[in-house]
């Protein structure tokens, strides 16, 4: 299993033209994110430029339908179908790292940025845990951590648990203000009697 990993990571280094016609032997199948990485770093920026902000907003914006937004691009804004040594269908799609994500968007800057990025995010989930960690905090902390974790995989899925993380803070602020004016309007109604 770890030989198909590194193949992609050794092409890498090694700059091998890298065929995905080949199937795997046996009943286990992983995911292919070096692979891909490798292939990809090939083909940007020396056959594909760098996506830029074209790249942030497909990210960005595929967790919306396209029933909201149409006309949104694809997801992977590369087409990396087209360079691939055996075709595949039109239905065929790849996934790789963040890592890769963010080199398609901007290169070895943007890897960089986005690497701070996870780590202000991550910084920033390990202060609810210093405050006085009520059950709110860490259940916060539940899910930004696992937003990241998952995230690691692909940016897409920092969007989508982004609109849950919001929607979930948004919740535990609308609850905090109604527990806020409740108990204002109780203490003033007991001034009162």
């Amino acid at each position: 299993m770890l030989e198909w990993r590194f193949h992609g990571f050794e092409s890498f280094f090694e700059e091998k033209v890298i065929d995905s016609s080949h199937d795997r032997p046996g009943i286990i199948q992983i995911d292919k994110n070096f692979y891909y990485f490798g292939f990809v770093n090939g083909v940007v920026p020396d056959r594909h430029p760098h996506t830029g902000l074209l790249g942030i907003y497909s990210i960005v914006s595929s967790a919306i339908p396209r029933a909201i937004l149409p006309g949104k691009p694809v997801y992977n804004v590369v087409p990396i179908r087209d360079y691939l040594i055996s075709p595949k269908g039109r239905s065929w799609n790849y996934t790789c790292s963040a890592v890769c994500e963010f080199y398609m968007i901007g290169g070895y800057v943007s890897v960089l940025l986005g690497g701070l990025m996870f780590g202000v995010l991550a910084h920033f989930g390990n202060r609810l845990l210093v405050l006085p960690a009520g059950p709110a905090n860490v259940l916060f902390y539940g899910v930004l951590a696992m937003t990241l974790f998952v995230g690691l995989r692909a940016l897409r899925e920092i969007t989508i648990m982004g609109l849950i993380i919001g929607m979930l803070a948004g919740l535990i602020f609308l609850q905090r203000l109604l527990i806020k004016r409740w108990k204002l309007y109780r203490n003033a109604s007991l001034k009162s009697v």
